[in-house]
């Protein structure tokens, strides 16, 4: 058999053996060993410039920590259209992230309600129902059933059931926040929710919201958007401290949310909870707005919150002024004009609604030491009042600054009587003025350590807490509360602004939209009452990667500056990005040809270039003189 492979007429067949069978079967082999070598292995890299898909530190620790099994049932459709696809290998990408750092705790089961009556009768028995989601093709546009949901089973918790098939309209922007809700999920499952406690409006009439028109009935709830969402990570209860004294240890944290005009019993409750080592968190509004439409102005009623002498016993002033942003600010409409396409609102920025962002230097208007600022962004503010912190009045206490306006945009404004819009859309040089700019102002504080009573020889216990000593004749004193002189190590927070948590923003069908905006509330009740893990995953968010077109992208920044200084009218601007847009299709359909046609070529003539390479390698080494055998 050697001799006949080594015949002339074998030679072709002996090079096609050595030359093409073999490294291709030595291929195939190596991809097959190295794909069932990495399948098994928990070895990964993620390339992708926002670590999309790659778990914190902080959830390898909580799933290496389980200590029971917890079991994720995965109800997906296996036929899926090619338009979720991607998004589907997203999800159980990022599962898979959970499932190998525990170790064999967490066990993934994916089942598929469309094909088993009682896997659908399963599914629906937790509370999963499909989603009707619309697919738009080429020539047609169809609505289909689809299935997408997480079962989450600990112990004999009650399960977590995490909705996500009514998200694939959305795209991958609506998994953003994956991680952090299978981490809240499991955190839940392995702790019990805890106790979160709020007050302050709940007690009085609730504020008309200025932005929309009266309620028939009167004021109506100003809060639920925010408690609806703070019910999703912790256990909100209502609290009268008029009525209640709050159990610290079954309520470790209390919101305060726009209070007026506590009483001393309201306040002797809320300092005696902070001395047993309450944690407290002050949401302050020191007034109430009322639109006058036809003067386009807003008149602030301001009142009393009953807590600014406490607040200053322990080391923080608000001072009764705005703090306002000339830039940076969000947009109102001040004025409508008619044009061709209809009525054309125009914007202006509300210097009362300051939006402060993150910076990268240690001077930033953000705390990035701080844990429930380290990793917010932005915050958003409406009608703040400074706060002030007193270094004298911090004993055993340190205060720190979490949020502060940007100094070069920023000043006071003490009037508070009166708010003219027209004056919004004035220019720096007019108002305001050069000596009130560059003013930065404290938005939110906290204070850290120990704290001593506020009530003392100055400050009484209010009399109706008196009680009367059962054994004490008629005529004696009578015998006061219990109270707590001096706290162990607790934290008190104060934001300047509570409209930014109320139902004006986070209120409506779907407060999701707008929960950035008010990322500073949820993370301070993170940071005090859960997990400090969860507040970097919380503003850890997907961001659009696809490619813009440069060109395109100028052209309509330019024309929206020419816009908003109204050097062209609505229709040039509608000409001018249409054109743009045009054009940017064309450029697109020129690298879409380029992108398909590109790789091949250039493999071929790489592969044509090597041929001649060697081809010329060859012709050369022919041409050598053979070597002669030495000489005897």
């Amino acid at each position: 058999m050697n001799e006949l492979m080594h015949a002339p007429r074998y030679a072709f067949l002996r090079y096609v053996v050595s030359r093409v069978v073999m490294p291709t079967l030595l291929v195939l082999g190596s991809l097959i060993f190295g794909y069932f070598l990495i399948e098994r292995s928990s070895l990964r890299w993620d390339l992708t410039e926002d670590q999309r898909y790659t778990v914190s530190d902080g959830t390898r620790r909580l799933v290496a920590s389980l200590k029971d099994k917890l079991t994720i049932r995965a109800y997906f459709s296996v036929d899926l259209p090619p338009q979720v696809r991607p998004l589907e290998r997203y999800i159980f990408d990022i599962l898979e992230e959970f499932v190998v750092p525990s170790g064999g705790k967490i066990a993934l089961e994916r089942k598929d309600p469309a094909e088993k009556k009682t896997v659908e009768d399963e599914a629906q028995a937790y509370g999963v129902r499909p989603a009707v989601v619309g697919i738009h093709e080429a020539t047609s546009s169809k609505r289909i059933q689809i299935w997408g949901a997480l079962v989450l089973n600990y112990q004999d918790r009650a399960p977590v059931v995490i909705d996500l098939a009514t998200r694939y309209a959305r795209g991958y922007e609506g998994f953003a926040g994956l991680e952090y809700e299978l981490h809240s999920a499991i955190w839940e499952l392995v702790h019990d929710k805890p106790q979160v406690g709020i007050t302050g409006y709940l007690t009085r009439s609730a504020p008309r919201n200025f932005m929309a028109p009266p309620q028939p009935g009167g004021g109506q709830p100003f809060y639920q958007g925010f408690r609806r969402l703070l019910g999703d990570s912790v256990s909100v209860t209502e609290i009268d401290l008029k009525t209640t004294m709050p159990d610290v240890k079954k309520m470790p944290l209390l919101l305060v949310v726009r209070p007026k005009e506590f009483t001393d019993v309201e306040i002797f409750r809320l300092d005696q909870y902070l001395m047993k080592g309450g944690r407290v968190i002050v949401f302050v509004s020191l007034g109430e707005l009322d639109e006058n439409p036809m003067m386009r102005t807003l008149a602030y009623r301001p009142f009393r919150s009953g807590l600014e002498d406490w607040l200053g016993h322990h080391g923080v002033r608000i001072a009764p002024e705005f703090v306002c942003h000339f830039r940076d600010a969000w947009e109102v409409q001040i004025e409508q004009r008619e044009s061709v396409l209809g009525p054309v609102g125009i914007m202006a920025p509300n210097w009362f609604w300051p939006r402060v962002y993150r910076g990268e230097d240690e001077d930033s208007s953000i705390n990035t030491s701080n844990p429930a600022t380290s990793s917010l962004r932005t915050a958003q503010f409406f009608w703040p009042h400074p706060v002030e912190l007193l270094p004298d009045r911090l004993k055993d206490s340190t205060g720190t600054v979490l949020v502060r306006s940007d100094a070069p945009q920023s000043w006071r404004r003490k009037d508070t009587s009166q708010i003219d819009f027209a004056a919004l859309v004035k220019r720096p040089d007019q108002y305001p003025t050069a000596q009130q700019l560059g003013r930065s102002s404290p938005l939110a504080v906290a204070l850290e350590g120990k704290f001593s009573t506020y009530f003392d020889e100055r400050h009484p216990v209010p009399p109706s807490l008196l009680e009367a000593d059962a054994g004490a004749e008629k005529g004696e004193e009578k015998k006061g509360p219990e109270i707590v002189r001096a706290s162990s190590p607790t934290q008190l927070v104060v934001v300047s602004d509570a409209n930014f948590i109320s139902d004006f923003l986070l209120g409506g069908q779907n407060p999701e939209a707008q929960k950035q905006y008010a990322m500073l509330a949820f993370n301070l009740v993170d940071w005090l009452a859960r997990s400090e893990d969860l507040i970097r995953l919380r503003n850890k968010q997907y961001q659009d990667r696809r490619l813009v077109d440069p060109e395109f992208k100028a052209i309509l920044e330019e024309a929206n500056e020419e816009l908003s200084q109204q050097e062209i009218t609505v229709q040039e601007f509608r000409e001018r990005v249409e054109s743009g847009l045009s054009d940017a299709k064309q450029r697109w359909k020129q690298w879409r040809w380029r992108n398909v046609l590109g790789p091949p070529l250039l493999i071929v003539f790489l592969g044509f270039l090597i041929w001649i390479l060697r081809a010329a390698l060859r012709s050369r080494s022919s041409r050598l003189p053979e070597p002669q055998p030495p000489s005897s």
